[in-house]
């Protein structure tokens, strides 16, 4: 990750300190599991940010979430999708 991006990754675990990490399936997510996330997501406009980035070759998308318990529903809801997914509540 350049310095660039590790800023803006630092800025919005900041805000959002409560991220689940999903390494989406080689062919992608479902058709209908992305509109589930984006309906999911829609609904927290303002209350997460997301980035992505490529680490020891694997792709990945971090959802941050200013909520614990946002970010626990999504992971409960979405890690099934994954090919890996970890959650990490703040302390």
């Amino acid at each position: 990750m350049g310095h660039q991006q590790h800023e803006e990754s630092h800025k919005i675990g900041d805000r959002f300190p409560h991220h689940v990490d999903l390494v989406p399936p080689l062919a992608g997510f479902d058709e209908d599991v992305e509109e589930e996330m984006i309906a999911f997501l829609e609904q927290r406009v303002g209350t997460f940010d997301l980035y992505g980035a490529i680490e020891s070759g694997d792709a990945f998308v971090r959802y941050c979430f200013a909520s614990a318990e946002d970010a626990q529903a999504f992971h409960s809801r979405f890690a099934a999708a994954a090919e890996r997914a970890s959650f990490h509540a703040a302390s």
